[in-house]
């Protein structure tokens, strides 16, 4: 519809979903949808309502899983050798 959340705000939402155990794109996006807790104002939404389930599908779609996991396990291999 033309209305752009911003990407950081995005990420944040997928990371906070899947660090509360949620494993679904369309429960990601119902859990930043929910008004009780508004995303806007801890993750950086420029508007009132998280974004839809076809949102979070489209900043996912062109992401590389493997390379993904490959550098998000370095990054955990650090944490834990700090």
């Amino acid at each position: 519809r033309g209305r752009r959340h911003p990407r950081v705000a995005l990420l944040l939402l997928l990371v906070g979903g899947l660090l509360s155990g949620l494993t679904t794109q369309r429960a990601i996006a119902r859990w930043g949808q929910d008004r009780r807790w508004r995303p806007g104002r801890w993750l950086g939404f420029t508007r009132a309502v998280g974004p839809s389930q076809s949102t979070l599908h489209r900043v996912l779609r062109p992401l590389d899983v493997a390379r993904l996991e490959l550098e998000l396990g370095h990054w955990r291999q650090q944490v834990r050798a700090a």
